[in-house]
């Protein structure tokens, strides 16, 4: 199975660094719970993310979060 939901175990402590920091965001390693995650609060607070898959499972499944003005996919 591809996706589990306890993946996502990360999430509150990446919730509480987007809440406390500002600028742009790396994210090495695309996920279910975090891509998304990440594509919305960059939005949200203007900030630019860069993301870098190299499964291309993952990288299929996620890359249309691809926006010309505030998220790159690699």
């Amino acid at each position: 199975m591809l996706y589990n939901p306890l993946f996502g175990t990360h999430l509150p402590l990446l919730m509480k660094v987007m809440s406390i920091s500002n600028g742009d965001v790396l994210e090495l390693g695309m996920g279910m719970s975090s891509t998304p995650y990440l594509h919305w609060m960059c939005f949200d607070q203007d900030r630019q993310l860069l993301s870098f898959e190299n499964d291309k499972e993952f990288y299929n499944m996620l890359r249309f979060y691809n926006h010309p003005k505030f998220h790159k996919v690699r």
